[in-house]
């Protein structure tokens, strides 16, 4: 019967249930590093483009690879090669920054989406309430029911389309409310 202190790590909370602020500093960040990515990438094919055009023969980089000793057809076809290689590396790098960055953006706008549905529901509840007086419980509950339904269809939907950078954060996890918000 002795008290012992469990470990830290137990009651550690994960990426998605960081409050919104910490979320919104985790996007800044990966936001900076994409467009770091971006701007070296750009430099890089850009002083690429400027040695090819003023035609100056620099060293390829053959990653540890001993120097290609060939046509200057095959050298410049390995040239193109590794420059399509990096730039194809580089492009997949900042395609995983932004699923990453649309990922916490779903979770903060869904940290204040779902509470706002609360004033949603009061805005069709009441209209419904009123109408559906003479239809008895059966009819109200079927009625609360259906608009859960759709709620719940729109929100996670919105969420996996969001996700999968198909729609924007703001319009997965905000069109819910407003749809039914305008219905109310």
């Amino acid at each position: 019967f002795e008290f012992e202190r469990s470990s830290e790590s137990a009651f550690s909370r994960g990426d998605r249930e960081l409050s919104a602020q910490a979320m919104k500093s985790i996007v800044d960040s990966l936001r900076s590093t994409k467009m770091q990515l971006e701007s070296k990438m750009h430099g890089t094919i850009l002083n690429d483009i400027d040695q090819q055009i003023k035609g100056i023969q620099t060293p390829t980089p053959t990653f540890g690879l001993p120097p290609i000793q060939q046509s200057p057809t095959a050298a410049a076809l390995f040239k193109a090669r590794s420059m399509s290689a990096y730039v194809s590396n580089e492009l997949s790098r900042i395609e995983f920054l932004d699923k990453q960055i649309d990922q916490y953006l779903v979770e903060i706008y869904k940290k204040y989406a779902i509470p706002a549905a609360c004033v949603v529901f009061v805005l069709i509840g009441v209209p419904l309430g009123i109408m559906s007086r003479r239809g008895g419980f059966g009819a109200a509950a079927t009625l609360s029911l259906g608009f859960f339904l759709i709620y719940w269809a729109f929100l996670i939907g919105g969420e996996k389309l969001a996700d999968r950078d198909i729609v924007e954060p703001f319009v997965g996890m905000w069109s819910a409310n407003i749809l039914l918000g305008l219905l109310g």
